[in-house]
């Protein structure tokens, strides 16, 4: 024992051997031995001896456990359950048990017994870190991403520490959209693990996600070496690149990628949207319908690829070839959709049967008196990207890009307001005690993107549905409403495979309905909140550009500047399906785009009442 005290494990376990010798019976010892087995490497022996004094004192509930580890450790689950079930029948109260059981039952695949044993774990033991933070990673395996988040807080809390947890908390943060806060838990974790890869990616992913490419760049410069990372750090990179505007380069780096791995649905996809093809462009095309005509490919890549060979053609006026590829692209996308599509119909009308004049009038100044958010709305594709490119080249105003807050908080806007009414009716509930906590947060956010312009806008096109909330919290700020052709703007949507969300844009029919809602929201807003919303039209900004945009900056309270006429020069990022077009000056040659597709569109002219 002073041997194994000192570190002396080789002297320590011979003399623990020659006692064992004459008392086999001693469990304790045999205990004792495996433990020194363990910290020697040598799994297999340390498992026999664990063994040796379950099998002495079977009432022992820490040797059962141990055991247990080992079974764990080797990959024997079925044993290991046997033994943490065995330890708890002795002891169950044992947390560290319940959370090596949890461990057991989720790599067996059986994520909701996993759960209960998680939680019993951090019911029992609620300063037990390491439960907490395996209670995460089973919740966020079940897409349980919210209570996933308070799992990894909550160990982080416990062991600050633990690089790992700051990793997992950012990598749920970004899939919940937080993207400026997943920031800060990339870093925090590469403060502890320098040279973890996967913090790098993921900070690189969160910088990407809140207009910082640039500072992404060379972290995924430096992970395009590593073999494990190099393709996703390639795609990535590329993507921030076409970002911070520099098309070429993306353009570049994606070709790079496609010399080693030709077969990259995703470095083809990235390829259509850094350039522009032309006719000549006969190998790029051609290799991009091979590969979608091979068999074994996934339907994601297949899609991709399809929505790909669909712009290419489109930017060779190959229309009918265009709008096939878009149409097999979308079909592919529609058939697997996952999940549950949002009732957006059910919701217009709770929405225009709840935010009435009366609504309004009984709850004024209950926001706040800032005029610092610009709130750009319409349908995506409607010109809300070239809006904002206008309006932040002024130098009193600061574009954060589309942020994702209302619609994060409408969903649990219930929980927050402590009523069972869901949005938008638990919006009655919002009164002067408890408007703080929805405002506050929101311009804590707009500062992150900029701590002193006096306007900041946020482009989020799939406002509209919360301008009710918007107008009740921020009655001062400024609401522009972007309008476009209809036939233009739905076929637009048609043809962008949109990274999430936007499930009914597969479906010509869907993506005119969903656009007949947008209109009847729209015209609802301008009903009960007249005069608080400025209408911007595509085709009339980019017919007469000087005229328009004066009257965007003056909407916006600010005075002219010559700079929102030389938008196409910003320097900032910008993260929209509009990356090449915002990077050029105005040109009208999208209106009317919908003619050259005229004879596929029947459905749609149908759904919109156009003739």
């Amino acid at each position: 024992m002073l041997a194994h005290r000192q570190g002396a494990l080789q002297p320590a376990l011979k003399a623990y051997l020659e006692h064992l010798k004459s008392h086999p019976a001693d469990a304790e010892a045999s205990h004792t031995v495996a433990g020194v087995y363990l910290q020697l490497g040598d799994l297999a022996s340390a498992q026999r001896y664990f063994a040796r004094a379950a099998s002495l004192v079977p009432g022992n509930a820490d040797y059962q456990n141990d055991l247990g580890g080992m079974h764990l450790a080797s990959g024997n689950l079925a044993a290991a359950e046997r033994c943490f079930r065995k330890a708890l029948e002795l002891a169950p109260a044992y947390a560290q048990v319940w959370a090596n059981l949890g461990q057991v039952l989720f790599r067996a695949g059986r994520s909701e017994e996993a759960l209960h044993a998680l939680r019993e774990a951090v019911r029992l033991a609620p300063d037990f870190g390491d439960a907490h933070y395996n209670l995460g990673i089973v919740l966020r395996a079940v897409g349980a991403l919210e209570q996933a988040s308070i799992a990894f807080e909550n160990a982080l809390r416990i062991r600050p520490d633990l690089a790992m947890g700051h990793l997992m908390l950012g990598q749920v943060r970004l899939a919940l959209e937080r993207n400026e806060a997943a920031v800060a838990s990339f870093r925090r974790a590469l403060d502890l693990a320098p040279e973890y890869p996967d913090a790098k990616l993921g900070l690189a992913t969160a910088l990407v996600d809140t207009w910082q490419a640039e500072a992404a760049i060379p972290l995924l410069r430096e992970l395009t070496s590593i073999p494990a990372h190099s393709t996703a750090a390639h795609l990535l990179l590329g993507r921030a690149l076409e970002v911070a505007g520099r098309l070429e380069d993306a353009e570049a780096t994606y070709r790079t990628l496609l010399k080693t791995h030709p077969d990259s649905a995703g470095a083809w996809y990235g390829l259509s949207s850094a350039k522009k093809f032309r006719e000549n462009d006969t190998q790029d095309i051609a290799a991009m319908e091979r590969l979608a005509a091979c068999e074994g490919l996934d339907d994601a890549a297949r899609s991709a690829l399809h929505f790909s060979l669909g712009k290419a053609y489109d930017d060779c006026r190959r229309y009918d070839e265009a709008f096939r590829h878009y149409h097999l692209g979308n079909e592919i996308r529609r058939r697997t959709l996952t999940g549950s599509v949002p009732d957006l119909a059910a919701l217009t009308d709770d929405i225009i049967g709840f935010f009435t004049r009366r609504y309004f009038d009984t709850h004024r100044d209950l926001g706040s008196d800032s005029d610092v958010p610009v709130f750009i709305v319409g349908m995506p594709r409607s010109g809300t990207t070239l809006t904002e490119q206008i309006i932040s080249s002024h130098p009193a105003v600061h574009g954060a890009g589309e942020l994702a807050y209302f619609a994060r908080i409408a969903h649990g806007l219930h929980a927050l307001l402590k009523t069972p009414e869901r949005f938008p009716r638990c919006c009655a509930a919002i009164d002067r005690s408890n408007a703080g906590l929805l405002v506050d947060p929101y311009l804590q956010l707009l500062r992150w993107h900029s701590a002193t312009a006096p306007r900041i806008t946020d482009k989020m096109p799939t406002n509209y549905r919360y301008l009710g909330l918007i107008a009740t919290l921020f009655p001062r700020a400024t609401v522009i409403h972007c309008t476009r052709d209809a036939m233009d703007t739905c076929l637009s949507i048609y043809f962008q495979s949109f990274e999430k969300g936007h499930e009914y844009s597969y479906d010509l029919r869907e993506i005119g309905e969903t656009y007949n809602r947008y209109l009847r929201l729209m015209q609802h807003w301008d009903r009960v909140l007249p005069g608080r919303i400025y209408t911007s039209n595509y085709e009339e900004l980019v017919a007469s550009p000087g005229e328009k945009a004066r009257a965007l900056v003056a909407a916006c309270g600010l005075p002219w500047d010559e700079r929102c006429l030389a938008f196409h020069q910003q320097k900032r990022d910008v993260r929209t399906a509009s990356i090449a077009q915002v990077r050029q000056p105005i040109y009208t040659r999208s209106a009317q785009r919908w003619r050259n597709y005229e004879r596929h569109l029947r459905p749609l002219r149908e759904t919109l009442g156009i003739e």
